[in-house]
């Protein structure tokens, strides 16, 4: 996790240190999604699958804050139930006004919401570097739904059960 923490950290400050503003503001919205998305599941993770402590949950995150704020990554990780931390994430800029988040332990939601990111930094700037970054992100997805067909073939799962790990159904 600690890898992680220095990769963001660092690439924060390089997007930070482009003199292009469009090309400041593309890397900002892509890096500081990913941030807070990242920080969401860590925290959701800690707490409610390993029973850490706030402050131990706290350790693991990313120093960073985009539209998550610094209040409420503190309500989040303070959160003792799931349902109170649903609903502190549904009153955060990522959620309000929308449907509540559904199956956070399972990434569907960092997904969504990122393509979703990916899909209106493209829109805004379609001749930019943006749409190249969107290609990357499908193509990590692919390979990741690659991996896991390969390992549910190996461990001889059904093809139903790999197909709705995949999200194909």
């Amino acid at each position: 996790a600690r890898a992680d923490v220095s990769y963001f950290v660092r690439a924060w400050e390089e997007a930070s240190s482009y003199k292009d503003r469009t090309m400041q503001r593309i890397l900002r919205e892509i890096f500081g999604t990913q941030i807070d998305w990242l920080n969401i599941m860590w925290i959701y993770r800690a707490r409610h699958f390993f029973h850490q402590g706030p402050e131990v949950a706290a350790g693991m995150l990313i120093p960073i804050h985009y539209k998550l704020r610094r209040e409420e990554h503190e309500q989040l990780l303070a959160a003792e139930q799931e349902e109170e931390f649903l609903q502190i994430l549904a009153n955060t800029s990522y959620y309000r006004g929308k449907d509540a988040l559904v199956r956070i332990e399972d990434e569907i939601s960092y997904h969504h919401v990122m393509g979703k990111m990916y899909r209106r930094v493209c829109r805004k700037y379609p001749f930019s570097i943006a749409p190249i970054f969107y290609y990357f992100y499908e193509k990590e997805l692919e390979t990741q739904h690659l991996t896991t067909a390969l390992e549910g073939i190996r461990y001889q799962l059904p093809a139903k059960d790999i197909r709705e790990m995949i999200n194909i159904t």
